[in-house]
């Protein structure tokens, strides 16, 4: 198989790029787009490549300027669409986060790449977005592609991590055999345990009333006669605090997988293990599919330039995971599209 020449767009820390070393898919980097500085760096530091090739501003790019490439990726902002944001959609020209994803449909028309993955949350597919969905399909359609979409689980493809995202696959019609066929779920679930670092800093426990009243009223032996959801998850209880969202007070059992990793600290899945806490920013990192040794990179090269070499990035390395598509899936979409 020929290299395949890359363009990334909201790159991320790019777990597309992950996924395709992972996978042994030789391809080369074009150029990639990420407008945060400190993802752009944990970019640049992963992949062994250049800032220099960073276009930082999707809406500033210009199409006739970029060099000919094979597959373009593009994870576009979700907060607009996602229902833990603003549902201020993605109408093109609406200045929203996630109306930013029609300047990859520009560049599509100019480029005609051979191969486009799409990936973003399931709430792009309901009745209040939904025609900003069936807008991009169309559109590639009339541009010549046949187009692949489906809502995938990441705890169905090996992931200790419960996330909900739709995938679509444009693959141009001149070259489209029309076998590719989204991967089957793997039956086993992997767990929160296989993700646990040991030796946890006491920062990451969860300590305050409203902890102390659930640690001493918990049943903790309550969920281990108990089948995980459809989802995976194995809720443990709820903490009662009222300051708190919902969702920030569920807490879970390491056996089974975490919950959808955010962007902000504060909401971090927090487990039960002997005490109650969070996950760290590493094993968000490794829920996500990267590994230890890629978070210390990262994490150790932020500290060194923005930080002098103080430990202050926890934030960060959360935001990183949080934003992330999960590589595992990816793998098996790109054993999918090129196997043939």
């Amino acid at each position: 198989m020929k290299t395949v020449k890359l363009l990334s767009l909201f790159s991320g820390i790019g777990a597309f790029e992950k996924a395709l070393r992972n996978t042994s898919i030789d391809f080369d980097v074009i150029n990639y787009c990420e407008i945060d500085k400190y993802a752009s760096y944990a970019y640049s530091i992963l992949h062994d490549i250049s800032e220099q090739l960073n276009l930082c501003d999707v809406s500033k790019i210009n199409p006739d300027t970029l060099k000919e490439f094979d597959l373009l990726t593009h994870g576009s902002p979700c907060q607009s669409f996602s229902l833990a944001g603003k549902g201020e959609g993605g109408d093109e020209g609406s200045g929203t986060k996630s109306s930013l994803m029609w300047y990859t449909v520009d560049i599509i028309k100019k480029k005609l790449p051979k191969y486009i993955i799409w990936e973003n949350v399931k709430a792009v597919t309901c009745k209040r977005h939904r025609h900003n969905f069936l807008k991009y399909i169309d559109t590639l359609n009339k541009l010549g592609y046949n187009n692949y979409f489906k809502i995938l689980n990441s705890k169905d493809y090996g992931a200790p991590q419960s996330r909900e995202r739709v995938f679509v696959i444009s693959i141009r019609k001149d070259i489209d055999t029309c076998l590719f066929k989204f991967p089957k779920p793997i039956d086993s679930l992997t767990s929160i345990n296989s993700i646990l670092d040991e030796d946890i800093d006491k920062k990451y426990y969860c300590i305050n009333k409203y902890t102390r009243d659930f640690i001493n009223k918990v049943d903790r032996k309550a969920a281990d006669n108990k089948e995980p959801n459809k989802y995976g998850l194995l809720r443990v209880g709820e903490i009662k605090n009222p300051n708190a969202l919902d969702m920030n007070n569920r807490v879970f059992s390491t056996a089974s997988t975490c919950p959808t990793i955010l962007t902000g600290s504060h909401s971090v899945p927090k487990i039960m293990e002997y005490k109650l806490r969070r996950l760290t920013p590493c094993e968000c990192w490794k829920a996500t599919g990267f590994t230890q040794e890629d978070y210390w990179n990262v994490r150790n090269a932020l500290e060194l330039r923005f930080y002098n070499g103080k430990d202050k990035s926890d934030s960060k390395m959360y935001k990183m995971a949080g934003n992330s598509i999960v590589v595992n899936v990816l793998e098996h979409i790109l054993k999918e599209l090129f196997k043939n």
